[in-house]
């Protein structure tokens, strides 16, 4: 969405009462900063529900800002729990989309840990052979990387072992993620 289309979306999800959520899920580059700038500008007017980021640079530049848009790690921020939480709070994160990755008993024990955390997790969708999209596989093929929004999805592909295409299969491709039918048990979990 450029500028234009986000101002429509903010009127249409204030009018019908729901949520505007802005991804920055990206790894921002040094030479990005000035856009990045701009960005938040743009989005301080705008006021996004909440903004799902990635990169802890970008969260650190929006806490200096003094930014009262409350921040989400993204599930590309690959966070299982094991450390650093002190410097989410630190940073204003208030939300953590989860690496689809995790278990049930470990969505449990962090619900537990953390409880004033809120957690979201995927329920649908493409899994992803490496860890919550953190590959660099799409990269190394091409110009496309999935840690920029831009995976080409290489490990979806079907590919033939010794060049036998009788045996041609999607040998890296991990089952699609299909948890609709456990989504009240999620809830219970406090997700």
């Amino acid at each position: 969405f450029d500028e234009k289309g986000l101002r429509w979306a903010r009127r249409v999800t204030e009018a019908l009462d729901k949520k505007l959520y802005i991804t920055l899920n990206t790894i921002v580059f040094e030479h990005e900063f000035k856009l990045l700038e701009e960005a938040l500008d743009f989005y301080e007017v705008l006021q996004p529900d909440a903004l799902i980021i990635q990169d802890l640079g970008v969260a650190a530049l929006i806490r200096q800002r003094k930014s009262k848009t409350p921040l989400h790690l993204s599930t590309q921020g690959a966070w299982f729990g094991q450390g650093g939480y002190l410097e989410l709070n630190d940073l204003n994160i208030s939300r953590v989309i989860l690496p689809r990755e995790l278990s049930r008993a470990e969505i449990s024990q962090l619900r537990e840990t953390f409880p004033e955390l809120e957690l979201e997790v995927f329920v649908h969708g493409a899994m992803c052979y490496s860890i919550s999209g953190r590959c660099f596989w799409s990269i190394a093929l091409g110009s496309r990387s999935g840690n920029r929004g831009t995976c080409a999805q290489p490990c979806r592909r079907e590919y033939q072992p010794n060049g036998k295409p009788e045996l041609a299969t999607c040998c890296f491709s991990p089952k699609d993620l299909r948890l609709i039918e456990q989504v009240g048990q999620l809830q219970n979990l406090g997700v």
